[in-house]
């Protein structure tokens, strides 16, 4: 039981360092459609909101100033 312990606290502070959690309430039609989407997709809400986010700047909007350019696979080159 120690060493669950002891793991879990690791992965615990890995992930504060590594990644940030975004919250927001959203009426249950779109929680729906949210879910339905991800689960026929295959793919987690990071991946999502990461997908959302490129095909708005796909669509013409502007990156913010500030913003961080995508990395990692399928990332678009600056």
């Amino acid at each position: 039981e120690r060493r669950t312990q002891t793991s879990s606290t690791v992965k615990n502070r890995y992930n504060k360092k590594a990644y940030r959690q975004i919250s927001t309430q959203v009426k249950p039609e779109l929680a729906e459609r949210i879910q339905i989407y991800k689960e026929h997709q295959g793919i987690s809400m990071s991946e999502l909101l990461s997908c959302a986010i490129d095909a708005l700047e796909a669509q013409g909007e502007k990156r913010p100033s500030g913003a961080p350019t995508p990395k990692g696979p399928g990332a678009e080159n600056p």
